[in-house]
């Protein structure tokens, strides 16, 4: 009897041993994400959007409101309308070109899988240009010009790349550090949504728009955007800014990494 119950409980480990060498994190997290993708497409289409086309080089969805839209998300409920068939194809001419800039594999390392194209975008009430980080897509108005909605469509990017860089969107210390010690960033995107505050300036040291001083997020993804749109502009601002020209130098030491 001793000799039998020492195997039974040999064999206790060896299960197990078998089992952690069948179990493959990589394709668990595959297919944990394959089903988040099922789920967020039975979302948008229970909402009212319908895929259209591919964009970019990863293959970017695009996914278009077929009428009008309501949808409660953590930070506020949402609203739009569907978009006209003009400018739903000059918006999506806008993604696919700006997209393209980037090398294949970079979209998908960062986790944006689509663009939800809509019109008379509301949050909360209020008029906004577009909505990141839902789902792995984010949300644009198709009404915004063509110079606007490019910048836009890096500015949302830039956003998905820093929470794939480090998970969190709300603290930087090193990029904290290139501020003046006195500066401390606002409440937030959400508290100056103005047209104005998108538009660069030179009276506010160290930062390319007022958006950029809500929060050390819009601050990165507002010199990011005009970096990519704008960069005539931004070497001018850099020429006269010391800390604007510290924050581009980092963000072409992350963009490299």
């Amino acid at each position: 009897m001793p000799l039998i119950l020492g195997a039974a409980m040999l064999t206790v480990p060896a299960v197990a041993i078998a089992q952690a060498r069948l179990f493959d994190p990589e394709a668990a997290e595959a297919e944990a994400r394959d089903e988040r993708a099922t789920h967020t497409r039975s979302t948008l289409l229970q909402i009212g959007f319908a895929p259209r086309e591919h964009v970019g080089p990863d293959d970017t969805e695009v996914w278009i409101a077929g009428r009008a839209i309501t949808w409660s998300l953590p930070n506020g409920d949402i609203s739009a309308a569907a978009p006209s068939v003009a400018d739903t194809a000059r918006i999506t001419a806008v993604i696919q070109r700006e997209l393209a800039r980037y090398p294949a594999g970079y979209l998908a390392r960062a986790n944006m899988a689509r663009v939800l194209v809509c019109e008379h975008l509301r949050e909360n009430g209020r008029d906004i240009p577009s909505l990141p980080n839902i789902d792995g897509g984010w949300l644009i108005d198709a009404t915004l010009s063509d110079g606007f909605a490019a910048r836009i469509v890096h500015h949302e990017l830039y956003h998905f790349i820093d929470v794939a860089d480090d998970g969190t969107l709300t603290s930087d210390v090193e990029w904290e550090a290139l501020n003046a010690p006195s500066f401390s960033y606002g409440a937030g995107g959400r508290s100056l949504r103005t047209a104005w505050a998108s538009e660069r300036t030179d009276t506010a040291p160290g930062f390319v728009t007022a958006y950029a001083t809500t929060a050390v997020a819009e601050d990165k993804a507002e010199t990011f955007a005009l970096w990519m749109t704008r960069p005539a502009e931004l070497a001018q601002r850099v020429s006269a800014d010391e800390i604007v020209g510290r924050k581009v130098n980092e963000l072409r030491r992350r963009m490299s990494r």
